[in-house]
């Protein structure tokens, strides 16, 4: 007589453990969250250092004070900026999406 994998007594202690976690997000869907966090925060403060450079090389010398006097600007704006993408769930994948299909919906 064959078995269902599916009728095992393993598979149903199995079930019933997975139905027991509390768990809300997969780990990878957890690492691709941070990766795309950390790549806005990234990009917010290269932003605005980028910007206070080419501002400090126009201007006349002491005319610019050190941006360490310009940090709360941006982390105003980075913690808004998150606060606002987590609102608008912009980092959570409602479903896989093939990187084909998703490239076609960004082109065009």
């Amino acid at each position: 007589m064959q078995q269902s994998l599916t009728d095992s007594a393993s598979y149903d202690e199995y079930k019933a453990g997975r139905v027991k976690r509390r768990v809300f997000i997969k780990r990878p869907q957890l690492y691709f969250m941070l990766g795309l966090v950390l790549i806005d925060l990234v990009s917010v403060w290269l932003g605005y250092f980028a910007g206070y450079t080419i501002l400090d090389r126009m201007l006349p010398d002491n005319e610019l004070g050190p941006f360490s006097e310009f940090w709360r600007l941006p982390l105003v704006h980075s913690l808004a900026l998150i606060a606002i993408f987590f609102i608008q769930r912009m980092y959570q994948r409602r479903r896989p999406v093939a990187h084909l299909d998703e490239f076609f919906k960004v082109i065009l």
